[in-house]
């Protein structure tokens, strides 16, 4: 029978990684979206502008996250969100759908490299979440 110490070193550091992170983050900008066109159907001003808000607010935070020195790779998806940003303020439930088709495919190809960030990440070579600096927001 093992020590309650040898099971604690035995287990791995539970938390987040910063892909695990941003992968939550595109899910909630997606469902926020998809829940404002639902409500945009159903004729639901008050909800509609509810999930407008906070797939805004989190596209926006997704935006600030971004560091241009890193090359084209940020300043698209910075473009991207810019896209999503004009689509949420001013777009119907066409452009509302294809904000999230946006979304949907910057988050797979995030969810496509998650096993490789995550070991960069464990292995220092990408600082940890905890150590960077961020702006806290509820999802």
């Amino acid at each position: 029978m093992k020590k309650p110490f040898q099971i604690y070193k035995q287990q791995k550091r539970v938390g987040w990684t910063r892909v695990d992170m941003l992968i939550a983050l595109y899910d909630a900008g997606i469902r926020n979206i998809r829940q404002c066109r639902e409500a945009m159907s159903e004729g639901n001003p008050s909800q509609t502008q509810q999930h407008r808000l906070h797939a805004l607010r989190i596209i926006l935070e997704i935006q600030a996250g971004l560091d241009s020195k890193y090359g084209e790779v940020p300043n698209n998806i910075a473009r991207l969100c810019d896209f999503c940003s004009h689509a949420l303020l001013h777009g119907d439930s066409t452009q509302l759908a294809t904000a999230e088709h946006v979304l949907q495919t910057v988050r797979d190809g995030f969810a496509g490299i998650r096993d490789e960030a995550a070991a960069l990440e464990m292995e220092g070579q990408i600082p940890p979440l905890a150590d960077a600096n961020y702006v806290h927001t509820t999802v």
